[in-house]
């Protein structure tokens, strides 16, 4: 199996990961790897690319064990991966599977399967096989059957949380139709797995496809960057140590109606700790209230938002929901980074346990805030604050800032990474 054979139709592609993946690093780059035809023309690609850099490519296979030919399409892909010179790593979505909304969590397991593989690895950008049908996809599924469907973008965060903190979903076929890479394929022999739930009716992605199969003539949205207002919006935004936002509300309303919803999205999911933003509605009714302009506090996705004149913040509202903590062995609350998280609780209802350390340190924090803080309680019962929080107990990391920069686009490069 010779890359250099394909090096004519994917050489746009191999230019793509090039512009975008940092020349000098040395960690391996991971490949989502289904074994159908998209993912194994990127994996070619990837493996070319790889090799004239001298990095690892780590294909990741997840059998989602939802039909009887699921393990022979693994092999097949173990297979091929090996014949390319990618290691490879095979991933099981292992239990009982849910009655309703399959595809929906089917997505969810992929995704947290593969991030946990790709940590583990000690890669940071994932790539997916997704083309441009897959656009053309979820835009009429978007406008039709599932409105809440987002647009596939060439450059994003992964779209689980926890286990995708600090890790970049790459997908550089978007500006290739499917059947251009599959004919290279065919041309040169190579063999792959179709997946007939693909063009299953009984599901929404599988009526579409059937839909719009031969479809030539739908243009495509711009699916590469983020805007120049957004990016600098997102640089506007100031974060405290403790993860609380603070905006100003007319940088907010200067945005574009799409980039207005993914920053206030994103500032809410990412202050909050929660793995996705509420729905439109509830975000366009918060944009209504902003816009209004009166001093008050909101309450929306776990999200405390408080109305200052020109501006706003936003902090955690710990409320009941505490069984709602993401599950991850070193994040708490879906908010910080620690070595210490089955120790840690939130100090609502402690207050009076806080050693005189802490008390003090409540002077400089939002009275909203206090109630959602990390902290930890020793042998005798005494509340300590996180040490970098000005008390003595573990030390902590918010992840809010990374996230939301992340959410926006900030970094557009592998290389960029480092800066969050």
């Amino acid at each position: 199996m010779q890359n250099a054979a394909f090096e004519g139709p994917l050489r746009s592609v191999v230019e793509a990961i090039d512009t975008r993946l940092d020349l000098s690093s040395e960690r391996p780059i991971a490949v989502a790897f289904s074994g159908g035809g998209d993912s194994l023309a990127l994996l070619i690609a990837t493996v070319s690319y790889a090799q004239r850099v001298g990095r690892r490519v780590v294909a990741l296979t997840v059998d989602h064990q939802l039909s009887p030919d699921s393990p022979g399409w693994t092999e097949l892909a173990r297979i091929n991966a090996g014949k390319l010179g990618a290691d490879w790593k095979g991933l099981v979505w292992a239990g009982q599977k849910p009655s309703t909304g399959l595809p929906a969590a089917a997505r969810r397991a992929r995704h947290t399967l593969i991030a946990d593989a790709a940590r583990d690895a000690g890669a940071r950008v994932i790539l997916f096989g997704h083309t441009a049908d897959d656009v053309i996809e979820a835009i009429e599924m978007r406008a039709s059957e599932t409105p809440g469907l987002g647009i596939p973008q060439v450059w994003g965060a992964s779209p689980v949380w926890p286990a995708g903190r600090g890790l970049v979903l790459f997908r550089p076929l978007l500006n290739t139709r499917r059947e251009t890479l599959r004919s290279a394929l065919r041309h040169h022999g190579m063999s792959w797995v179709d997946d007939p739930t693909n063009l299953d009716s009984r599901f929404a992605r599988g009526r579409t496809r059937l839909r719009l199969l031969g479809s030539t003539d739908i243009a495509l949205p711009n699916v590469e960057t983020s805007s120049p207002d957004l990016l600098a919006f997102a640089s506007g935004v100031s974060f405290s140590e403790w993860g609380e936002a603070h905006a100003e509300i007319e940088a907010l309303q200067a945005l574009e109606r799409p980039d207005r919803f993914r920053a206030l999205g994103a500032l809410l999911t990412c202050v909050s700790g929660a793995e996705r933003p509420p729905r439109p509605k509830r975000i366009a009714r918060l944009l209504d209230r902003l816009a209004i302009g009166t001093a008050g506090t909101v309450t929306l996705a776990g999200a405390l938002v408080v109305l200052e004149d020109q501006c706003f913040r936003v902090m955690r509202e710990v409320g009941d929901a505490r069984s709602e903590r993401p599950d991850a062995t070193d994040v708490f609350d879906g908010r910080f980074l620690s070595n210490a998280v089955k120790d840690l609780d939130w100090l609502k209802g402690k207050m009076r346990k806080l050693d005189p350390e802490g008390r003090a340190q409540l002077r400089h924090i939002h009275p909203r805030q206090r109630p959602s803080l990390p902290v930890w309680q020793d042998g005798d019962g005494v509340v300590h604050l996180a040490r970098n929080m000005g008390g003595n107990g573990p030390l902590i990391q918010s992840l809010a800032k990374a996230r939301f920069c992340l959410a926006c686009g900030v970094a557009q490069r592998e290389g960029d990474l480092d800066a969050l």
